[in-house]
């Protein structure tokens, strides 16, 4: 498993996983100005590292990328 140091991380990501972490459901909500190449950066650094993984979102639950055919899907903390 890979070690992550917090130098590692933006202060946008810390924020995204603390934020997380209160969550029921552990969903990372990433904030409405992140949009585009920023949320998809966000996301994917996230799933790297190993911090996050993807699911189907479900209802209600923020989604952070969605497929050609209209799938959604949602990060949660690891």
């Amino acid at each position: 498993m890979m070690k992550t140091t917090h130098n590692e991380l933006t202060d946008t990501q810390l924020i995204l996983l603390s934020a997380a972490s209160q969550r029921d459901d552990g969903v990372i909500a990433l904030q409405e100005r992140l949009k585009g190449a920023v949320a998809t950066s966000v996301g994917e650094r996230l799933l790297a590292l190993g911090l996050a993984m993807e699911q189907p979102t479900a209802p209600g639950q923020p989604a952070w990328r969605q497929t050609a055919d209209g799938e959604r899907w949602t990060l949660v903390i690891t």
